[in-house]
């Protein structure tokens, strides 16, 4: 005889309403049907789960533990049937994100978690590119939404404008590019390393020497986490986002180049996902991702 969640309802409500007849009045059912639950569970079990006194009942020390284990059972299995009954309403098994690592992080992550706390069942996968990897990404994982930077209008995709994100071209202020006379020609940058985080083949088109400067040395760091830190140790040069570079900038730390062309230059990213009606969980995180980012009003 195998296990019920029948028989387990049956004890937990006998510990709850403290006797028989009591449970058998919640669960609408006799005493008798109640004590030959209990009965059946005691002989599968080969342990004494009630003292018996007349009409008083008490759970024994095995009771005890196994009421505990017991009421876990019942809860995954709430759980399992809610889900079950989500998942028929609609909601995604799985979302898919991906990402440019040049994205504020904090916001992003406050809208996860807030989206964890509503107890949905569906799990969300986040992925991590740069540049034209995260379109890449996108299509090759069947991503449900993208946060990517300066993507044009594609045929099946549904694009909206994010706030822009500003780059600063910095160095250590104790670097040797920080002594030369300003403002900066190309040829004195590509005497120094360039940090960089993507390869230059991985770059948007943009005019020659704005993004990629073309040093005899570059180094390629694996994100801008990464990339700060090295221009902290003194580590050539490169591009920041403002959001990461600002506290050493006030701190005095990273300075500007002076770079002839500018040390400024700003991403216009926005967010991607496909034509179509956007299921309750993608709905869902797309509200909450507006509430943090914040974003323009999204099309339904």
């Amino acid at each position: 005889m195998a296990l019920t969640l029948d028989q387990l309802r049956v004890l937990d409500a006998i510990a709850r309403t403290g006797g028989f007849a009591a449970a058998g009045r919640e669960l609408f059912r006799t005493t008798s049907a109640v004590s030959y639950t209990v009965g059946q569970l005691e002989r599968r079990l080969g342990v004494l789960l009630f003292e018996r006194e007349g009409r008083r009942v008490e759970l024994t020390n095995a009771g005890l533990l196994l009421l505990d284990e017991a009421r876990k059972v019942l809860e995954t299995a709430a759980r399992f049937e809610k889900i079950g009954e989500q998942l028929r309403e609609g909601w995604e098994p799985e979302l898919r994100i991906v990402l440019d690592g040049i994205f504020p992080q904090a916001p992003i992550l406050k809208a996860l978690d807030r989206f964890a706390r509503r107890r949905v069942p569906t799990r969300v996968q986040v992925s991590v590119g740069f540049l034209s990897d995260v379109l890449r990404i996108f299509a090759q994982e069947g991503a449900d939404l993208a946060l990517s930077l300066d993507l044009e209008s594609e045929a099946g995709l549904r694009l909206s404008e994010l706030p822009p994100i500003e780059m600063l071209l910095l160095s250590h202020k104790n670097h040797p590019i920080q002594r030369y006379p300003k403002p900066l020609p190309l040829e004195r940058l590509r005497e120094h390393v360039e940090v960089v985080v993507v390869r230059p083949d991985n770059l948007p088109r943009r005019p020659p020497g704005q993004l990629f400067f073309g040093a005899s040395q570059v180094f390629q760091m694996p994100d801008f986490h990464a990339k700060r830190d090295a221009l902290l140790q003194g580590i050539g040069f490169g591009w920041l986002p403002r959001h990461l570079a600002e506290p050493a900038i006030r701190r005095g730390t990273l300075r500007p180049l002076g770079y002839q062309h500018g040390d400024r230059h700003l991403f216009h990213p926005r967010l991607v996902r496909r034509d179509g009606a956007a299921g309750p969980a993608l709905a869902l995180l797309l509200d909450l991702l507006a509430a943090e980012l914040p974003l323009p009003e999204l099309p339904a």
